[in-house]
């Protein structure tokens, strides 16, 4: 583990740093590609080919999601191969490989520098930009929640802890789901409780003056596609659909 009494740790967080923003850059600039990136000695840099060029507002938009980015916690970690361990893992899958040290964006290297890259990527989205093709998953990280055990049988920390891990778990399990919310006249309301493929069952509350129904209910958001169609078929009435 690298800290920062480490002679290289200031590099190496410059280093990070650029991949940090060359992430935030891409979710926000999804048609940027990226050449270039090293740190160096006053910082860092990336060569970023662009439509037009960055405005003062994009920057900041970018140092605001790389802000986000970090407060995530997510790990930095780095796996050192040998090259004959490179060489016997490509002729291991019969690929014949000229194995060379690669410093910056690799993607961008391919095809004039070399034909084949091994990089460390969160979505491979940078990778399919530059026209690169996955041929194999090397090594598959994962994010873990820890906690310190002497700080885990404090009773109130642990309880601050299972906040934390509550929290998390919701955001998770909410990733695939949708929030519905429609009006419906009280002669439909049957129908539409029979249409909608609720979690658990849907909230149901009577509008202002007897007027109809509130329904408000959690589904899969790979069937609100099927669902929308499924409500109108029946002659329903939406008054709006909230997507989160």
């Amino acid at each position: 583990m690298l800290t920062e009494q480490d002679e290289d740790a200031l590099k190496v967080l410059r280093h990070s740093t650029a991949h940090l923003m060359a992430w935030a850059v891409q979710e926000l600039f999804p048609e940027a590609k990226f050449a270039f990136g090293p740190d160096v000695e006053n910082g860092f840099y990336y060569d970023i080919l662009v439509d037009k060029p960055f405005t003062p507002e994009d920057l900041e938009r970018i140092e605001a999601r790389m802000k986000d980015l970090a407060r995530q916690k997510l790990p930095f970690t780095k796996r050192i191969m040998s090259r004959e361990d490179a060489r016997r893992y490509f002729a291991e899958r019969n690929i014949e490989a000229d194995i060379q040290l690669s410093y910056g964006a690799t993607e961008a290297k391919a095809p004039d520098i070399v034909d084949v890259v091994v990089d460390i990527t969160e979505t491979g989205r940078a990778l399919r930009a530059a026209g690169l093709r996955v041929i194999d998953t090397i090594l598959t990280s994962f994010t873990e929640l820890v906690a310190n055990p002497a700080a885990y049988a404090d009773p109130e920390k642990r309880h601050a802890m299972e906040q934390i891990h509550t929290l998390l778990q919701g955001v998770l399990e909410a990733r695939g789901q949708v929030l519905v919310k429609l009006n419906v006249e009280a002669a439909n309301l049957d129908a539409v409780i029979g249409v909608l493929p609720s979690m658990k069952s849907p909230t149901v509350n009577e509008l202002f003056g007897g007027r109809g129904y509130a329904v408000e209910t959690v589904v899969p958001k790979s069937r609100i596609n099927i669902l929308i169609p499924a409500l109108s078929d029946e002659h329903l009435e939406l008054q709006r659909m909230v997507r989160n």
